[in-house]
Parts: C-alpha cells; sequence; structure tokens
C-alpha cells in the first residue's frame, strides 16, 4: 500500500513538473512612444526587439504638426522599424525584422489642458492601406517597418482652448513584439 500511495505520488509530482518545463515564458514586447513637437521619443527595448528610428537609428525623430487655430491639424511622418535586440550586449540587429505592431495609445493635449473631443486618426502611410486609420489595440502583423502620421480633422470645442499661444501635443505609443 505504501508503494503504491508512493508511486502514485512520484507520477503525480512528475505530471505536475513537467507541464511546468513545456509552458511557454511571457516575452516582454517592445515599446515606444512617439511625440510630435516637443521632446525626444521614449523607446523601451523588449527582451529581443527594439523599435528604431529609419535605418536603425537608436533616436526617433520628433514629428511636426502643422496647426489650424481651430485645434485641426495633420502632421509630418515619423519612421519606424523593428530590428532584433541583445539585451545582454544591448545591441541593435543591422537587419530590420517582421514584427506584430500594435497602437496602444494615443493622447493630444494644447499646452496645459488634455483634448478630448478631438478624433486624433493615427496612419502608416508605409502600409497597404494607408489611408486607413490604425485603430487602438488591433495587431498589425508581419510588418517590419511604418510610417506614421497623425490627423485631427474636427474643430475643437473653443472652451479647450484657453490659450491659442502654446504648443500642441500628440503622442502615439506603439509596440512590437515577434509574432506568438
Amino acid at each position: 500500500m505504501k508503494k503504491t500511495l508512493l508511486t502514485t505520488a512520484i507520477i503525480a509530482t512528475t505530471l505536475v513538473s513537467s507541464a511546468a518545463v513545456f509552458a511557454e515564458a511571457t516575452v516582454t514586447p517592445a515599446q515606444t512612444t512617439v511625440h510630435w513637437v516637443g521632446s525626444i521619443a521614449d523607446v523601451i527595448p523588449g527582451d529581443n526587439i527594439v523599435i528604431t528610428g529609419v535605418s536603425g537609428a537608436a533616436e526617433i525623430p520628433t514629428g511636426d504638426l502643422n496647426l489650424e487655430t481651430n485645434g485641426t491639424f495633420d502632421s509630418t511622418e515619423i519612421g519606424l522599424e523593428t530590428h532584433d535586440y541583445d539585451e545582454t550586449t544591448q545591441t541593435i540587429g543591422i537587419e530590420m525584422v517582421e514584427a506584430t505592431w500594435t497602437l496602444q495609445s494615443v493622447d493630444y493635449s494644447w499646452g496645459e489642458n488634455q483634448v478630448s473631443n478631438s478624433v486624433v486618426e493615427v496612419f502608416d502611410t508605409a502600409s497597404a492601406t494607408p489611408t486607413t486609420a490604425l485603430a487602438i489595440g488591433v495587431e498589425i502583423p508581419s510588418t517590419k517597418q511604418m510610417s506614421l502620421k497623425v490627423t485631427n480633422a474636427i474643430p475643437l470645442d473653443i472652451s479647450d482652448i484657453t490659450d491659442t499661444t502654446a504648443s500642441a501635443k500628440v503622442n502615439v505609443t506603439m509596440t512590437a513584439a515577434f509574432p506568438a
């Protein structure tokens, strides 16, 4: 009886342990925040991938907003690429790699005010559908590079514009990860 219980306990432990060994590890995706006007973009490398500027540039340039006094705008484009990344040596790979990109957030502010009644759209002008706006949370598979542009075609409520001399700013946060 004791041998049967011991054998059963050993088999159960082995089965539970083997499932943990073969479970997929969670991989942290790369992330960047792209700014139009005002500051340097924040790049947070993933475990094995990084988002860069054009030609693998470590610094992503700031774009320009072509802003109207009513709050509408379009922008210059900001080019992004995905590259292999060695976390240990902090080395960016030379060749671009395909990744699954996701638009995480879009924020629009005018001076100190967060603008809430606008419809800021983000476009990837390098894609097969450059006139289709990207949607938050929707994955864009098998993509090596993007050329992002932002627009707001809807005039703001005048109460949102308290200081017409202030700078407007749009922040777009994108992530990129290797396909699962």
